[in-house]
């Protein structure tokens, strides 16, 4: 097999592995994959890339109950020397960069990612339902979506100063809201002063969220504040937005 390893920047070199990959299962929920070099394949080589060596490398997956798996992975490699950039050496020199602790990250979101994948309660067309389903607890993600300081991720808009962004959040037991909408700032001035607000005309938008009461199932992205296994389940996310174009006009 090959890989190529990169980092998301030119300061640190591209690293070339040949190898090859062993797979046997153990029992009748464990299996193991080992990586190991092959020898003089590196010839072929670019050289103008970093050569590098797999010493044994690899995982073990161990099956568990509700559709998880528990994973342990060893990665070894070797390395011809070579300059790295001051900003970089530190992280290279941790499992972050080409280490076990990278690969555990990319297979995590990668699992993520199938997840959404094989969802049956997830809309395979468009539909005016806008609402989908996500593996994230409801106050989690009701946390995240009313955060201001976050808005950003959510919502891309230029700068812009003569408005302001009116927002109200409610949530109990069974449901949460965040509901904005851009507001004049010299009207919202006016309504602060006590004059009649019936004028400032709003397009709100925002987000209502629902709980899939799916509790049996532990979600995969949790609060990295908590050291529990978050198990409220999922969330059913709605989206609803009001946009203005030009040739719009607001209400009365």
């Amino acid at each position: 097999m090959f890989a190529e390893l990169q980092m998301l920047t030119p300061l640190v070199p591209t690293r070339q592995v040949y190898f090859a990959r062993y797979c046997k299962r153990f029992g009748a929920q464990q299996w193991v994959i080992v990586d190991v070099s092959v020898d003089k394949v590196e010839e072929n080589m670019d050289a103008s890339l970093l050569k590098c060596r797999k010493r044994p490398s690899g995982c073990i997956i161990q099956e568990s109950s509700n559709g998880h798996c528990k994973v342990i992975w060893v990665e070894h490699l070797e390395c011809q020397k070579s300059a790295i950039h001051a900003l970089y050496r530190t992280l290279i020199g941790s499992s972050l960069a080409f280490g076990a602790r990278h690969w555990m990250a990319t297979l995590q979101l990668q699992c993520e990612r199938l997840v959404f994948f094989m969802a049956t309660n997830v809309p395979t067309k468009d539909s005016t339902v806008s609402s989908i389903w996500l593996s994230v607890s409801p106050n989690l993600l009701f946390d995240f979506l009313r955060d201001e300081a976050r808005r950003h991720e959510t919502i891309k808009s230029k700068e812009n100063n003569t408005m302001w962004m009116l927002q109200d959040s409610r949530t109990n037991a069974f449901e949460s809201m965040v509901v904005f909408a851009p507001v004049d700032i010299t009207g919202m001035q006016s309504v602060t002063a006590g004059y009649d607000s019936s004028n400032i005309a709003t397009l709100p938008s925002g987000f209502s969220i629902l709980p899939d009461r799916l509790e049996s199932r532990p979600s995969l992205i949790t609060s990295r504040h908590k050291k529990s296994i978050d198990v409220e389940g999922g969330s059913l996310l709605t989206i609803a937005f009001q946009i203005l174009t030009n040739n719009s006009r607001l209400p009365n």
